[in-house]
């Protein structure tokens, strides 16, 4: 009942009930930009890893196994994003640069702009996940996005691509992504952010996934500008002074809405 004011460290909104918080009349602060950089390269990381399996041959290495896997360059693929906010733009000004062949975008909020600047073509949901050599996800988690990648989205994709998670865990279900790559029905993924964390289920028992602790943001410098922000504004409330970074009203309606 003494709670006045969360200050979120990073973007995401899921951990908090918005509405009941505007109900009870706290004040919510994040830092949504801090951690943007960081989250995006180790997406192209993540990409890159998969398509010329360097994870697997490192692992390879230290048995003493020395075999050569042909891969794909990311050059040669058809990349499609879900997402096109801050993140999405930072995958993308990173993946520009080494020219795919098509570049694929998708959100509720199309920006011709971004589009135009890129060489890329906002498209269906149903276009990337039937034609994309490399999908990568980059929404929030909400009602609508919960699940959105389940077991009929896994079956439309090519038996050899590969999709990427570095926003939220539930955005995919895990069982179904568990089935699809044991099964072969799409060729890997490459996962940071999990339902349940620290993470322990099924995906650890598949050689096609590559997983890591949630280290989107855990860049010396993105790390640490955002819990520098956030103690700012905590700072500012206690001082009485404006805040900066406060949730905008839209995420507030988006639940509403919902």
């Amino acid at each position: 009942k003494k709670l006045k004011f969360i200050s979120r460290v990073g973007v995401g909104l899921d951990s908090i009930n918005l509405l009941e918080a505007k109900k009870r009349g706290i004040e919510i602060s994040y830092t949504p930009e801090a951690p943007s950089a960081a989250v995006a390269e180790l997406t192209i990381g993540l990409i890159l890893s998969q398509l010329r399996y360097i994870h697997t041959s490192d692992k390879n290495m230290h048995n003493r196994i020395w075999r050569k896997n042909t891969g794909r360059r990311l050059g040669e693929c058809n990349v499609g994003l879900i997402g096109t906010g801050r993140i999405g733009r930072e995958v993308l000004a990173l993946l520009h640069s080494f020219r795919p062949n098509k570049i694929f975008l998708n959100d509720i909020n199309e920006s011709g702009d971004i589009a135009k600047k890129y060489n890329a073509k906002y498209v269906s949901k149903d276009d990337i996940l039937e034609n994309c050599d490399v999908i990568s996800l980059h929404i929030p988690l909400d009602s609508n996005t919960s699940h959105m990648i389940n077991e009929e989205e896994l079956h439309k994709m090519k038996s050899d691509a590969i999709i990427v998670n570095t926003s939220r865990g539930s955005i995919i279900n895990e069982k179904a992504l568990y089935e699809a790559l044991k099964t072969k029905k799409i060729g890997g993924a490459a996962i940071d952010v999990y339902d349940k964390e620290p993470y322990e289920g099924k995906l650890t028992y598949v050689d096609n996934c590559l997983l890591t602790p949630h280290i989107g943001p855990m860049s010396m410098d993105c790390r640490s500008k955002m819990e520098v922000e956030a103690v700012q504004e905590v700072i500012r409330y206690y001082k009485g002074e404006n805040l900066q970074r406060l949730v905008p009203d839209s995420e507030y309606k988006l639940r509403e809405n919902i």
